[in-house]
């Protein structure tokens, strides 16, 4: 490809890129400038600000409002979807040849139409997106939330399945196979993993650590998990709970479990707990695509305890203590050994390994060439 641009389309804004599907977008973006693409993103503003024009991820940074309506709850498409229908994101789109790659099917409204007008045009997955609300939904105690996940658990899969045509990257090998099974053209394209700014400590701190986007559903019901085992059986080290937006419900159980909470930690704090926590507690009760948590725990020193909804389908359960939540956690964190400086370099190489940046610029390559 002579001419390397490329438009990616986001549905939030990548910066800065402090939650799972937001850093997905970013380190990808990032990787495709490095290798001398040119980067024309566009992002759904709802709250993180428009702060950049340009970025070490961008060449061009455009801004569009995410436009929500009470009659967007009641249309025949997904509200994330239809929210996202901005007519002047597909002007932009189509105002030159370059590719498209739609970030999730919350970004795909003109997936089809933009195709029609002669765009290359790929989706990322995140996950499968109707999979993920159905679990939603099973799991939310308000019977107005819960209806609204199953009508839009239900929405996702009827407008997934008018998305035929275009091709997906699916996050996981597991995704991969479903998509394929269910008749969608779909390429594995593993996530990119940037290696640490920071140095490692050489030496972990005696505290183990949650952290995640506070204000989801299932980081709440997993902090919730978390206080709960340490009342029931208390934990054998300090607790800190760290991310954005906890809800002033979650900040009394934190407090009333006698955990510390951290709550919007910059950057560099967040990069210093996860780097010398001696456990990261990876706790979810929903399967859906790969948890960036995960990944970026396994950089780490710590030993890291996952559930198994948390490492299905991530291939990576063979790199963490896996509860399988029948015992308690104090007697299971009691069994378990910190990880060997040589099962620690086989965990760091894999990591590099299998998500490093060229199978994101090799594939994107090939796709939109």
């Amino acid at each position: 490809m002579e001419n390397k641009a490329l438009h990616i389309v986001s549905f939030d804004v990548p910066f800065s890129p402090n939650y799972g599907g937001i850093i997905d977008v970013y380190n990808r973006a990032k990787a495709l400038k490095e290798a001398g693409w040119e980067i024309h993103l566009h992002c759904f503003e709802y709250g993180r600000g428009r702060d950049f024009e340009t970025s070490d991820c961008a060449t061009k940074v455009h801004y569009y409002e995410r436009k929500k309506t009470l009659l967007d709850f009641f249309s025949f498409l997904p509200f994330i979807v239809k929210s996202r229908a901005d007519q002047t994101l597909f002007h932009n789109l189509t105002q030159d040849n370059h590719p498209v790659l739609l970030e999730g099917q919350h970004t795909a409204f003109f997936a089809n139409s933009l195709q029609k007008a002669g765009k290359k045009v790929a989706i990322r997955q995140h996950n499968v997106e109707w999979e993920y609300y159905q679990q939603l939904a099973q799991q939310e105690r308000s019977l107005v939330k819960k209806w609204f996940f199953i009508l839009e658990s239900y929405k996702l899969k009827i407008h997934l399945y008018s998305l035929k045509k275009i091709p997906f990257l699916a996050i996981t090998p597991a995704d991969t196979l479903s998509f394929q099974s269910a008749g969608f053209t779909t390429h594995y394209l593993p996530p990119v993993i940037t290696e640490n700014a920071t140095v490692i400590e050489e030496r972990t701190q005696r505290f183990g650590l949650f952290h995640g986007k506070l204000s989801v559903q299932e980081n709440h019901a997993a902090v919730l998990r978390l206080c709960a085992e340490h009342i029931k059986s208390p934990l054998p080290f300090p607790v800190k709970i760290a991310g954005i937006n906890p809800s002033d419900s979650l900040r009394k159980k934190v407090q009333e479990a006698g955990f510390e909470l951290i709550a919007n930690p910059s950057h560099e704090a967040m990069e210093a707990l996860k780097n010398t926590a001696a456990v990261h507690f990876l706790f979810s009760a929903q399967v859906s695509g790969i948890k960036f948590k995960l990944l970026e725990s396994l950089k780490t020193r710590a030993l890291c305890i996952a559930t198994p909804a948390l490492v299905a389908g991530s291939d990576l359960a063979e790199f963490c203590s896996v509860w399988n939540e029948e015992t308690q956690l104090s007697d299971f964190i009691a069994a378990q050994d910190q990880p060997t400086n040589e099962e620690l370099t086989n965990r760091w190489e894999t990591i590099a390994n299998r998500f490093h940046p060229t199978k994101t610029t090799e594939l994107i390559a090939e796709l939109f060439a």
